[in-house]
């Protein structure tokens, strides 16, 4: 659920987001790139969680979590290229 919210969110912000990235329109490969790496993010997240949380514990997994997605969110709101803005948008959801 929480990685559909994210495909739908950034759907929107790829209308308005123009020639902020790279100073040049994003192509249509770039936009793939960005809305699917979270799909990316989310599988590798889904592999790792469980082994965290058996060796660290479920508080600690959630906190490292919360680390990652403000990392992410903070990456993503001052990326100005298109690789920032696809580490932002792959640490965001591959917190465990």
């Amino acid at each position: 659920m929480y990685l559909l919210l994210h495909s739908g969110v950034i759907s929107g912000v790829l209308v308005v987001i123009g020639s902020d990235l790279n100073g040049r329109p994003l192509s249509d490969s770039e936009k793939e790139l960005i809305t699917s790496i979270t799909s990316a993010g989310g599988f590798i997240g889904a592999i790792i969680a469980g082994f965290l949380a058996d060796r660290l514990g479920r508080r600690s997994t959630i906190w490292f979590s919360s680390v990652l997605f403000t990392i992410g969110a903070i990456i993503q709101a001052t990326s100005y290229s298109i690789a920032q803005m696809t580490i932002g948008r792959f640490l965001i959801v591959s917190r465990p």
